[in-house]
């Protein structure tokens, strides 16, 4: 029943340099309304960041402005964002600079990061999970 089960692995690993680089999918959502300048550098600074980290960005679209689905606490009377998806190789080093840099980022709105699947992303299939009023603050439904 397992015996070709390990093959699976090889689709989201790469063993290059000395550890363990797994594909990873970062979503971000930004405040719209900001310059295409100020965009391109938070994308920058966020590769540069995986860089530091051991990681290395594959890929980056821009998905543009999207209606959100529902309205963030933290971000009231937002209704649409500007949504970046960004693929990449990296490790636990990476992931953790990679999120706290989303985390302190006033200008992202939301953010997910998951290991990648070997279908592409589709931009009609992303949905971020709603937050209620009973649910902790960071915590999926």
């Amino acid at each position: 029943m397992f015996e070709n089960s390990h093959n699976l692995c090889y689709n989201y690993i790469s063993f290059e340099g000395e550890g363990l680089m797994v594909n990873y999918d970062a979503i971000f959502v930004l405040i719209p309304g900001l310059p295409e300048e100020k965009i391109d550098s938070l994308i920058a600074r966020f590769e540069k960041k995986l860089k530091d980290n051991g990681g290395e960005a594959q890929k980056t679209e821009k998905w543009g402005i999207k209606r959100l689905n529902f309205e963030f606490k933290k971000h009231k009377g937002i209704k649409e964002g500007f949504y970046v998806l960004m693929t990449f190789q990296g490790g636990g080093k990476a992931i953790s600079a990679l999120r706290d840099a989303l985390r302190l980022q006033e200008e992202v709105i939301r953010h997910i990061i998951t290991r990648a699947m070997e279908a592409p992303i589709s931009e009609e299939a992303v949905v971020f999970p709603e937050m209620t009023a009973e649910q902790p603050s960071g915590q999926p439904q």
